[in-house]
Protein backbone atom coordinates (compact mmCIF):
# COMPACT_ATOMS: atom_id res chain seq x y z
CA UNK A 1 0.00 0.00 0.00
CA UNK A 2 3.27 2.15 -0.19
CA UNK A 3 4.42 4.17 -3.05
CA UNK A 4 4.77 1.76 -5.93
CA UNK A 5 8.29 2.68 -7.53
CA UNK A 6 9.59 -0.91 -8.65
CA UNK A 7 11.88 0.75 -11.18
CA UNK A 8 14.52 3.49 -11.75
CA UNK A 9 11.80 6.31 -12.59
CA UNK A 10 12.30 7.65 -16.18
CA UNK A 11 11.90 11.71 -15.34
CA UNK A 12 13.88 12.91 -12.54
CA UNK A 13 12.60 15.71 -10.41
CA UNK A 14 12.05 19.26 -11.69
CA UNK A 15 11.89 18.11 -15.32
CA UNK A 16 8.88 20.43 -16.93
CA UNK A 17 5.90 19.03 -18.24
CA UNK A 18 4.71 20.93 -20.96
CA UNK A 19 3.83 24.48 -19.93
CA UNK A 20 2.00 23.22 -16.69
CA UNK A 21 4.12 22.40 -14.21
CA UNK A 22 7.49 20.34 -12.72
CA UNK A 23 7.99 16.48 -11.62
CA UNK A 24 8.06 16.46 -7.81
CA UNK A 25 7.53 13.02 -6.76
CA UNK A 26 7.73 9.71 -8.89
CA UNK A 27 4.77 7.54 -6.90
CA UNK A 28 4.51 4.80 -9.56
CA UNK A 29 7.04 3.35 -11.89
CA UNK A 30 6.75 -0.27 -13.67
CA UNK A 31 6.63 -1.80 -16.83
CA UNK A 32 3.40 -0.68 -17.53
CA UNK A 33 2.95 2.82 -16.68
CA UNK A 34 4.54 5.37 -14.50
CA UNK A 35 2.34 8.12 -12.54
CA UNK A 36 4.27 11.37 -10.95
CA UNK A 37 3.03 14.11 -8.75
CA UNK A 38 3.86 17.33 -10.32
CA UNK A 39 3.19 21.28 -8.31
CA UNK A 40 3.93 20.46 -4.58
CA UNK A 41 1.99 22.80 -3.60
CA UNK A 42 -1.13 20.84 -5.47
CA UNK A 43 -1.76 16.93 -5.11
CA UNK A 44 -4.25 17.30 -7.52
CA UNK A 45 -2.15 16.92 -10.91
CA UNK A 46 -0.30 13.99 -12.04
CA UNK A 47 1.18 12.90 -15.05
CA UNK A 48 0.90 9.48 -16.34
CA UNK A 49 4.07 8.40 -18.87
CA UNK A 50 3.57 4.88 -21.13
CA UNK A 51 4.69 3.22 -23.64
CA UNK A 52 4.15 5.36 -27.19
CA UNK A 53 3.66 1.64 -28.97
CA UNK A 54 1.75 -0.11 -26.39
CA UNK A 55 -1.55 1.18 -27.97
CA UNK A 56 -3.81 -1.49 -26.00
CA UNK A 57 -2.83 -0.05 -22.55
CA UNK A 58 -3.59 3.46 -23.79
CA UNK A 59 -7.14 2.11 -24.55
CA UNK A 60 -7.75 0.12 -21.61
CA UNK A 61 -6.66 3.67 -19.49
CA UNK A 62 -9.17 5.23 -21.60
CA UNK A 63 -12.21 2.63 -21.23
CA UNK A 64 -11.64 2.80 -17.53
CA UNK A 65 -11.29 6.83 -17.15
CA UNK A 66 -14.80 6.62 -18.95
CA UNK A 67 -16.21 5.15 -15.84
CA UNK A 68 -14.87 7.18 -13.27
CA UNK A 69 -17.97 10.17 -12.12
CA UNK A 70 -18.51 12.88 -14.20
CA UNK A 71 -16.36 16.08 -13.19
CA UNK A 72 -13.84 13.77 -11.37
CA UNK A 73 -10.68 13.44 -13.53
CA UNK A 74 -9.87 16.21 -16.67
CA UNK A 75 -7.11 15.42 -19.30
CA UNK A 76 -5.10 18.55 -19.03
CA UNK A 77 -2.94 17.16 -22.01
CA UNK A 78 -1.34 15.01 -24.24
CA UNK A 79 2.10 14.90 -25.53
CA UNK A 80 4.62 11.92 -27.51
CA UNK A 81 8.01 12.48 -25.81
CA UNK A 82 11.56 10.70 -25.78
CA UNK A 83 13.07 10.10 -22.93
CA UNK A 84 16.38 8.83 -22.93
CA UNK A 85 16.13 7.46 -26.47
CA UNK A 86 12.29 6.01 -25.64
CA UNK A 87 9.10 7.28 -27.02
CA UNK A 88 6.50 7.94 -24.29
CA UNK A 89 3.06 8.73 -24.32
CA UNK A 90 2.94 11.89 -21.61
CA UNK A 91 -0.55 12.75 -20.50
CA UNK A 92 -1.39 15.25 -17.31
CA UNK A 93 -4.55 15.10 -15.78
CA UNK A 94 -6.46 17.41 -13.00
CA UNK A 95 -8.30 15.33 -10.56
CA UNK A 96 -11.16 16.83 -8.03
CA UNK A 97 -9.32 15.38 -4.84
CA UNK A 98 -6.57 14.28 -3.34
CA UNK A 99 -3.04 11.73 -3.47
CA UNK A 100 -4.51 9.26 -0.83
CA UNK A 101 -0.39 8.10 -0.06
CA UNK A 102 -0.26 11.17 1.46
CA UNK A 103 -4.22 11.24 3.51
CA UNK A 104 -4.35 8.75 6.19
CA UNK A 105 -7.39 9.00 8.12
CA UNK A 106 -8.42 11.76 5.38
CA UNK A 107 -12.13 10.18 6.42
CA UNK A 108 -11.56 10.08 9.94
CA UNK A 109 -14.39 12.15 10.94
CA UNK A 110 -16.92 10.38 8.04
CA UNK A 111 -19.68 8.56 9.01
CA UNK A 112 -21.23 5.42 8.87
CA UNK A 113 -23.82 5.82 6.58
CA UNK A 114 -21.26 7.60 4.22
CA UNK A 115 -18.50 5.51 3.92
CA UNK A 116 -21.15 2.76 3.13
CA UNK A 117 -22.43 4.96 0.22
CA UNK A 118 -18.69 5.60 -0.48
CA UNK A 119 -17.99 1.65 -0.54
CA UNK A 120 -21.16 1.42 -3.05
CA UNK A 121 -20.54 3.37 -5.45
CA UNK A 122 -17.10 1.86 -5.91
CA UNK A 123 -18.02 -1.78 -5.78
CA UNK A 124 -20.99 -0.37 -8.38
CA UNK A 125 -17.60 0.65 -10.39
CA UNK A 126 -15.79 -2.35 -9.86
CA UNK A 127 -18.79 -4.38 -11.14
CA UNK A 128 -18.77 -2.36 -14.18
CA UNK A 129 -15.65 -2.40 -15.09
CA UNK A 130 -15.17 -6.37 -15.28
CA UNK A 131 -17.60 -6.11 -17.94
CA UNK A 132 -14.81 -4.48 -20.08
CA UNK A 133 -12.14 -7.04 -18.28
CA UNK A 134 -10.47 -4.46 -15.99
CA UNK A 135 -9.51 -4.75 -12.57
CA UNK A 136 -9.26 -1.31 -10.23
CA UNK A 137 -5.44 -1.30 -8.64
CA UNK A 138 -6.32 0.37 -4.91
CA UNK A 139 -2.73 0.40 -4.06
CA UNK A 140 -3.00 4.05 -2.22
CA UNK A 141 -0.25 5.11 -4.49
CA UNK A 142 -2.94 5.00 -7.15
CA UNK A 143 -6.00 6.05 -5.69
CA UNK A 144 -7.13 9.82 -5.18
CA UNK A 145 -9.87 11.17 -2.77
CA UNK A 146 -12.48 13.78 -2.39
CA UNK A 147 -12.73 14.57 1.50
CA UNK A 148 -15.69 16.89 0.72
CA UNK A 149 -19.32 16.50 -0.55
CA UNK A 150 -19.66 14.50 -3.07
CA UNK A 151 -17.04 12.45 -0.74
CA UNK A 152 -15.83 9.40 -3.45
CA UNK A 153 -12.52 7.80 -3.79
CA UNK A 154 -11.07 6.87 -7.45
CA UNK A 155 -8.88 4.19 -8.56
CA UNK A 156 -7.23 6.39 -11.24
CA UNK A 157 -5.69 3.52 -13.22
CA UNK A 158 -6.58 -0.71 -13.79
CA UNK A 159 -4.96 -3.32 -14.79
CA UNK A 160 -6.47 -5.94 -17.50
CA UNK A 161 -5.14 -8.72 -15.25
CA UNK A 162 -6.46 -9.68 -11.62
CA UNK A 163 -3.05 -11.15 -10.96
CA UNK A 164 -1.59 -8.02 -10.63
CA UNK A 165 -3.22 -7.12 -7.03
CA UNK A 166 -1.21 -9.19 -4.47
CA UNK A 167 -4.56 -10.39 -3.20
CA UNK A 168 -8.07 -10.47 -4.32
CA UNK A 169 -9.84 -6.85 -4.95
CA UNK A 170 -12.34 -6.89 -2.10
CA UNK A 171 -9.76 -7.37 0.57
CA UNK A 172 -7.60 -4.50 -1.10
CA UNK A 173 -10.07 -2.47 -1.09
CA UNK A 174 -10.97 -2.99 2.69
CA UNK A 175 -6.83 -2.27 3.20
CA UNK A 176 -7.61 1.17 1.69
CA UNK A 177 -10.79 1.71 3.66
CA UNK A 178 -8.26 1.29 6.80
CA UNK A 179 -5.99 3.47 5.86
CA UNK A 180 -8.75 6.37 4.69
CA UNK A 181 -10.63 6.45 7.93
CA UNK A 182 -7.77 5.34 10.60
CA UNK A 183 -4.69 5.52 9.05
CA UNK A 184 -3.73 2.15 9.51
CA UNK A 185 -1.95 -0.30 7.07
CA UNK A 186 -2.89 -3.67 7.51
CA UNK A 187 -0.53 -5.45 5.24
CA UNK A 188 1.82 -6.31 7.87
CA UNK A 189 -0.42 -7.48 10.89
CA UNK A 190 -3.84 -8.41 11.41
CA UNK A 191 -6.96 -5.89 11.54
CA UNK A 192 -8.85 -5.10 14.66
CA UNK A 193 -12.19 -3.79 14.40
CA UNK A 194 -12.07 -0.19 12.88
CA UNK A 195 -14.57 1.16 15.02
CA UNK A 196 -12.44 0.52 17.87
CA UNK A 197 -10.48 3.64 15.88
CA UNK A 198 -13.48 5.51 14.31
CA UNK A 199 -15.93 6.50 16.44
CA UNK A 200 -18.81 7.00 14.00
CA UNK A 201 -18.74 3.84 12.41
CA UNK A 202 -20.74 0.95 13.55
CA UNK A 203 -19.66 -2.09 14.54
CA UNK A 204 -21.85 -3.30 11.78
CA UNK A 205 -20.06 -2.06 9.29
CA UNK A 206 -16.73 -2.73 10.67
CA UNK A 207 -17.07 -6.22 10.86
CA UNK A 208 -18.12 -6.32 6.91
CA UNK A 209 -14.57 -4.96 6.50
CA UNK A 210 -12.86 -7.32 8.69
CA UNK A 211 -14.78 -10.11 6.75
CA UNK A 212 -13.64 -8.60 3.64
CA UNK A 213 -9.65 -9.17 5.17
CA UNK A 214 -10.72 -12.25 5.72
CA UNK A 215 -9.32 -14.53 3.31
CA UNK A 216 -5.82 -13.26 4.07
CA UNK A 217 -6.34 -14.06 8.09
CA UNK A 218 -7.60 -17.56 8.23
CA UNK A 219 -11.03 -17.20 7.13
CA UNK A 220 -12.98 -16.66 3.26
CA UNK A 221 -16.05 -14.85 4.57
CA UNK A 222 -16.48 -11.80 1.28
CA UNK A 223 -14.59 -12.55 -1.64
CA UNK A 224 -16.28 -10.97 -4.26
CA UNK A 225 -17.94 -8.38 -5.36
CA UNK A 226 -21.66 -9.60 -5.48
CA UNK A 227 -21.36 -10.11 -2.00
CA UNK A 228 -19.91 -7.20 -0.67
CA UNK A 229 -22.42 -5.20 -2.44
CA UNK A 230 -25.48 -7.13 -0.86
CA UNK A 231 -24.06 -6.48 2.66
CA UNK A 232 -23.68 -2.99 2.04
CA UNK A 233 -27.09 -2.09 0.48
CA UNK A 234 -29.32 -4.16 2.72
CA UNK A 235 -30.77 -1.62 5.37
CA UNK A 236 -29.29 -3.75 8.01
CA UNK A 237 -25.65 -5.18 7.18
CA UNK A 238 -25.71 -8.84 8.36
CA UNK A 239 -21.59 -9.39 7.96
CA UNK A 240 -21.92 -13.10 6.11
CA UNK A 241 -22.19 -14.95 3.38
CA UNK A 242 -22.75 -18.30 5.32
CA UNK A 243 -26.17 -19.92 5.54
CA UNK A 244 -26.59 -20.55 9.24
CA UNK A 245 -28.91 -23.59 9.03
CA UNK A 246 -26.18 -25.15 6.90
CA UNK A 247 -23.23 -26.38 8.65
CA UNK A 248 -20.00 -24.57 7.65
CA UNK A 249 -17.12 -25.99 6.25
CA UNK A 250 -13.47 -24.97 5.13
CA UNK A 251 -11.85 -26.80 2.43
CA UNK A 252 -14.42 -29.59 2.61
CA UNK A 253 -13.97 -29.91 6.76
CA UNK A 254 -16.78 -29.17 9.23
CA UNK A 255 -16.04 -25.91 11.10
CA UNK A 256 -17.48 -24.11 14.55
CA UNK A 257 -20.61 -25.69 16.44
CA UNK A 258 -20.82 -28.43 12.91
CA UNK A 259 -17.89 -30.22 14.45
CA UNK A 260 -19.87 -30.87 17.94
CA UNK A 261 -21.72 -34.10 17.32
CA UNK A 262 -25.03 -34.39 18.99
CA UNK A 263 -26.03 -31.89 21.08
CA UNK A 264 -29.08 -30.44 18.87
CA UNK A 265 -31.05 -28.62 21.56
CA UNK A 266 -27.29 -27.11 23.34
CA UNK A 267 -26.59 -25.82 19.34
CA UNK A 268 -29.88 -24.51 18.47
CA UNK A 269 -29.93 -22.66 22.05
CA UNK A 270 -26.30 -21.01 21.40
CA UNK A 271 -27.40 -19.85 17.56
CA UNK A 272 -30.69 -18.23 18.64
CA UNK A 273 -29.12 -16.30 22.25
CA UNK A 274 -25.78 -16.14 20.90
CA UNK A 275 -24.56 -16.53 17.38
CA UNK A 276 -27.79 -14.60 15.96
CA UNK A 277 -27.73 -11.44 18.20
CA UNK A 278 -23.54 -10.84 17.58
CA UNK A 279 -24.06 -11.16 14.16
CA UNK A 280 -27.50 -9.09 13.46
CA UNK A 281 -27.33 -6.86 16.77
CA UNK A 282 -29.51 -3.99 14.64
CA UNK A 283 -32.41 -6.77 14.02
CA UNK A 284 -32.04 -7.21 18.20
CA UNK A 285 -32.03 -3.50 19.19
CA UNK A 286 -35.52 -2.72 17.13
CA UNK A 287 -37.26 -4.99 19.83
CA UNK A 288 -34.99 -3.45 22.79
CA UNK A 289 -33.15 -6.28 23.05
CA UNK A 290 -28.96 -6.00 23.69
CA UNK A 291 -25.91 -7.91 22.39
CA UNK A 292 -25.01 -9.89 25.15
CA UNK A 293 -21.86 -9.74 27.64
CA UNK A 294 -22.04 -13.05 27.88
CA UNK A 295 -22.73 -16.89 28.70
CA UNK A 296 -21.88 -19.10 31.46
CA UNK A 297 -21.80 -23.19 30.65
CA UNK A 298 -21.98 -25.15 33.98
CA UNK A 299 -22.29 -28.88 33.98
CA UNK A 300 -20.37 -32.25 35.05
CA UNK A 301 -16.75 -32.49 34.18
CA UNK A 302 -15.49 -34.27 30.88
CA UNK A 303 -18.73 -32.95 28.99
CA UNK A 304 -17.18 -30.60 26.50
CA UNK A 305 -17.58 -27.09 27.95
CA UNK A 306 -14.13 -26.03 26.46
CA UNK A 307 -14.52 -27.59 23.43
CA UNK A 308 -17.77 -26.22 23.13
CA UNK A 309 -16.66 -22.84 23.50
CA UNK A 310 -13.78 -23.29 20.90
CA UNK A 311 -16.08 -24.11 18.11
CA UNK A 312 -18.12 -21.80 19.28
CA UNK A 313 -15.30 -18.78 18.89
CA UNK A 314 -14.56 -20.71 15.45
CA UNK A 315 -18.27 -20.54 14.21
CA UNK A 316 -18.33 -16.81 14.56
CA UNK A 317 -14.36 -15.89 13.49
CA UNK A 318 -13.59 -14.19 16.66
CA UNK A 319 -10.22 -13.57 18.12
CA UNK A 320 -10.07 -16.10 20.95
CA UNK A 321 -8.51 -15.84 24.47
CA UNK A 322 -8.34 -18.46 26.79
CA UNK A 323 -7.63 -17.62 30.45
CA UNK A 324 -7.48 -19.99 33.33
CA UNK A 325 -7.86 -18.42 36.77
CA UNK A 326 -3.79 -19.73 37.83
CA UNK A 327 -2.77 -17.53 34.72
CA UNK A 328 -4.36 -14.47 36.18
CA UNK A 329 -3.53 -14.69 40.14
CA UNK A 330 -0.83 -12.82 40.95
CA UNK A 331 2.06 -12.81 44.24
CA UNK A 332 1.15 -9.29 45.32
CA UNK A 333 -2.04 -7.69 46.70
CA UNK A 334 -3.33 -5.63 43.41
CA UNK A 335 -1.73 -7.93 40.86
CA UNK A 336 -4.50 -10.12 40.10
CA UNK A 337 -6.76 -6.99 39.69
CA UNK A 338 -4.38 -5.67 36.86
CA UNK A 339 -4.01 -9.20 35.32
CA UNK A 340 -7.82 -8.92 34.85
CA UNK A 341 -7.67 -5.58 33.54
CA UNK A 342 -4.81 -6.19 30.96
CA UNK A 343 -6.74 -9.59 29.72
CA UNK A 344 -10.12 -7.49 29.48
CA UNK A 345 -7.84 -4.84 27.48
CA UNK A 346 -5.63 -7.14 24.94
CA UNK A 347 -9.53 -8.85 24.12
CA UNK A 348 -10.57 -5.40 22.91
CA UNK A 349 -8.05 -4.50 20.96
CA UNK A 350 -8.29 -7.47 19.27
CA UNK A 351 -12.22 -7.25 19.02
CA UNK A 352 -14.59 -8.67 17.51
CA UNK A 353 -13.14 -11.66 20.58
CA UNK A 354 -14.07 -14.00 22.94
CA UNK A 355 -12.73 -14.57 26.66
CA UNK A 356 -12.90 -18.57 27.33
CA UNK A 357 -12.65 -18.61 30.93
CA UNK A 358 -12.68 -22.39 32.48
CA UNK A 359 -12.83 -22.77 36.35
CA UNK A 360 -14.59 -19.85 36.55
CA UNK A 361 -15.40 -20.54 40.31
CA UNK A 362 -11.91 -19.86 41.11
CA UNK A 363 -11.78 -16.25 39.92
CA UNK A 364 -15.37 -14.95 41.22
CA UNK A 365 -16.23 -17.05 44.31
CA UNK A 366 -18.62 -16.29 46.21
CA UNK A 367 -17.89 -12.85 48.42
CA UNK A 368 -19.91 -13.57 51.30
CA UNK A 369 -17.91 -16.76 52.23
CA UNK A 370 -14.71 -15.28 52.19
CA UNK A 371 -12.67 -15.99 55.32
CA UNK A 372 -10.86 -12.53 56.96
CA UNK A 373 -7.91 -13.56 55.39
CA UNK A 374 -9.32 -13.62 51.83
CA UNK A 375 -10.98 -10.06 51.54
CA UNK A 376 -8.95 -9.06 48.94
CA UNK A 377 -10.54 -11.26 46.58
CA UNK A 378 -13.38 -9.42 46.70
CA UNK A 379 -11.62 -6.68 45.04
CA UNK A 380 -10.62 -9.09 42.34
CA UNK A 381 -14.61 -9.61 41.99
CA UNK A 382 -15.43 -6.43 42.10
CA UNK A 383 -12.92 -5.40 38.92
CA UNK A 384 -14.03 -8.74 36.89
CA UNK A 385 -17.93 -6.91 37.73
CA UNK A 386 -16.32 -3.80 36.13
CA UNK A 387 -14.54 -5.15 33.09
CA UNK A 388 -17.91 -7.29 32.62
CA UNK A 389 -20.54 -4.91 32.83
CA UNK A 390 -18.75 -2.99 29.33
CA UNK A 391 -18.34 -6.10 27.15
CA UNK A 392 -21.13 -5.86 24.63
CA UNK A 393 -20.03 -2.01 23.71
CA UNK A 394 -16.40 -3.27 23.26
CA UNK A 395 -17.47 -6.58 21.15
CA UNK A 396 -16.25 -8.47 23.64
CA UNK A 397 -18.15 -11.64 24.36
CA UNK A 398 -17.23 -14.08 27.49
CA UNK A 399 -18.03 -17.64 28.00
CA UNK A 400 -17.36 -18.75 31.49
CA UNK A 401 -17.22 -22.87 32.13
CA UNK A 402 -17.39 -24.19 35.64
CA UNK A 403 -18.62 -27.41 37.13
CA UNK A 404 -19.07 -25.58 40.66
CA UNK A 405 -21.85 -23.07 39.62
CA UNK A 406 -22.87 -22.52 43.27
CA UNK A 407 -19.62 -21.11 44.32
CA UNK A 408 -19.84 -18.44 41.95
CA UNK A 409 -20.75 -14.86 43.39
CA UNK A 410 -24.57 -14.31 42.65
CA UNK A 411 -23.63 -10.72 41.47
CA UNK A 412 -21.75 -12.54 38.59
CA UNK A 413 -24.54 -14.76 38.18
CA UNK A 414 -27.04 -11.80 37.78
CA UNK A 415 -28.87 -10.85 34.60
CA UNK A 416 -27.06 -8.19 32.24
CA UNK A 417 -24.10 -9.46 33.63
CA UNK A 418 -23.89 -13.36 32.03
CA UNK A 419 -26.77 -13.22 30.23
CA UNK A 420 -27.64 -17.05 29.22
CA UNK A 421 -26.78 -20.00 32.29
CA UNK A 422 -26.50 -22.91 30.33
CA UNK A 423 -26.23 -26.45 31.19
CA UNK A 424 -23.58 -28.86 29.44
CA UNK A 425 -24.94 -32.27 30.12
CA UNK A 426 -23.20 -35.86 29.34
CA UNK A 427 -23.43 -36.37 25.41
CA UNK A 428 -27.25 -37.56 24.13
CA UNK A 429 -27.45 -40.89 22.41
CA UNK A 430 -26.59 -39.27 18.84
CA UNK A 431 -23.33 -37.86 19.99
CA UNK A 432 -22.17 -40.56 21.80
CA UNK A 433 -22.82 -42.55 18.54
CA UNK A 434 -20.65 -39.78 16.90
CA UNK A 435 -18.14 -40.10 19.51
CA UNK A 436 -17.93 -43.73 19.40
CA UNK A 437 -17.56 -43.69 15.33
CA UNK A 438 -14.93 -40.72 16.08
CA UNK A 439 -12.39 -42.90 18.39
CA UNK A 440 -13.33 -46.27 16.58
CA UNK A 441 -11.95 -44.61 13.52
CA UNK A 442 -8.53 -45.91 12.23
CA UNK A 443 -8.32 -48.75 14.63
CA UNK A 444 -8.41 -52.88 13.95
CA UNK A 445 -12.04 -53.92 14.85
CA UNK A 446 -14.63 -56.41 13.22
CA UNK A 447 -17.02 -55.05 10.93
CA UNK A 448 -20.08 -56.56 13.37
CA UNK A 449 -19.47 -53.50 16.08
CA UNK A 450 -22.72 -52.59 17.06
CA UNK A 451 -21.85 -48.94 17.40
CA UNK A 452 -25.77 -48.14 17.46
CA UNK A 453 -26.45 -50.74 20.49
CA UNK A 454 -23.07 -49.75 22.21
CA UNK A 455 -24.48 -46.25 22.40
CA UNK A 456 -27.78 -46.71 24.02
CA UNK A 457 -25.91 -47.94 26.92
CA UNK A 458 -23.42 -45.08 27.86
CA UNK A 459 -26.30 -42.67 29.78
CA UNK A 460 -24.41 -40.94 32.61
CA UNK A 461 -20.81 -41.16 30.61
CA UNK A 462 -19.00 -37.77 29.65
CA UNK A 463 -16.95 -37.18 26.27
CA UNK A 464 -13.97 -38.03 28.08
CA UNK A 465 -15.41 -41.39 29.41
CA UNK A 466 -16.52 -42.60 25.98
CA UNK A 467 -13.00 -42.24 24.80
CA UNK A 468 -11.16 -43.64 27.92
CA UNK A 469 -14.06 -46.88 27.25
CA UNK A 470 -12.72 -47.14 23.68
CA UNK A 471 -9.05 -46.97 24.88
CA UNK A 472 -9.21 -49.59 27.17
CA UNK A 473 -10.96 -51.79 24.81
CA UNK A 474 -8.07 -51.39 22.35
CA UNK A 475 -5.67 -52.28 25.75
CA UNK A 476 -7.37 -55.42 25.43
CA UNK A 477 -7.48 -56.21 21.79
CA UNK A 478 -3.57 -55.27 22.11
CA UNK A 479 -3.08 -57.57 24.66
CA UNK A 480 -5.19 -60.58 22.89
CA UNK A 481 -2.31 -61.32 20.59
CA UNK A 482 -3.46 -57.87 19.06
CA UNK A 483 -6.87 -59.02 17.82
CA UNK A 484 -9.71 -56.74 16.45
CA UNK A 485 -11.81 -54.72 18.75
CA UNK A 486 -14.99 -56.26 19.32
CA UNK A 487 -18.13 -56.35 21.00
CA UNK A 488 -17.32 -58.46 23.65
CA UNK A 489 -14.18 -56.47 24.51
CA UNK A 490 -16.50 -53.32 24.26
CA UNK A 491 -18.76 -54.66 26.75
CA UNK A 492 -15.54 -55.60 28.96
CA UNK A 493 -14.41 -52.29 28.55
CA UNK A 494 -18.10 -51.00 30.05
CA UNK A 495 -17.56 -53.08 32.93
CA UNK A 496 -14.10 -51.59 33.75
CA UNK A 497 -15.10 -48.32 32.87
CA UNK A 498 -18.05 -47.22 34.88
CA UNK A 499 -19.77 -43.70 34.12
CA UNK A 500 -18.30 -40.78 36.10
CA UNK A 501 -21.75 -39.11 35.92
CA UNK A 502 -24.75 -40.28 38.50
CA UNK A 503 -28.27 -39.61 38.75
CA UNK A 504 -27.77 -37.21 41.87
CA UNK A 505 -25.16 -35.57 39.99
CA UNK A 506 -27.33 -34.03 36.99
CA UNK A 507 -30.06 -33.61 39.03
CA UNK A 508 -27.92 -31.05 41.08
CA UNK A 509 -26.64 -29.47 38.07
CA UNK A 510 -30.22 -29.67 36.72
CA UNK A 511 -31.54 -27.41 39.43
CA UNK A 512 -29.00 -24.46 39.25
CA UNK A 513 -31.02 -21.74 37.39
CA UNK A 514 -30.94 -21.95 33.77
CA UNK A 515 -32.50 -18.65 32.21
CA UNK A 516 -33.91 -17.84 29.22
CA UNK A 517 -34.26 -22.10 28.50
CA UNK A 518 -37.45 -24.04 28.34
Amino acid sequence: MNSFVKQRPTLPLGTAIGNISSVSKAIHCDNSFEVYLLDEERTDLVAILEPYDNKDLVDQRDQWWSLLPVDCLHVEHTEEKTYDGNRYLETVVRLDGAWAADNGSAFADIDDLTLRSIIKRLVQLCQQSKSIGQYPLFDRSLVWVRTDSPYEIIPILASASESESESKPVSELAKLIYYLVAGIDVVSEKPVSLSRWAKNITAETAQMLLSCLFSEFDSDRIDDYETLLEVISSPTPVVTNRRLDKPQTRDGELIGLAKVAGMSRLKESLQQDVISPLRDPATFKRYGLTVPNGILLFGPPGCGKTYISRQLAEELGYFFLEVIPSEVAGMYIHQTVLKIRDTFETAAEHAPSIIFIDEFEALVPSRSELGGHQQYKAEEVNEFLAQLGTCAERNIFLIAATNEPHKIDSAVRRTGRLDKLIYVGPPDNEARIEMLKLHLSNRPKTVDVDIALLASSLSGYSASDIKFLVDEAARLALQQNQSPITNALLQQAIRRVPASITDDDEARFVSFTQRGID
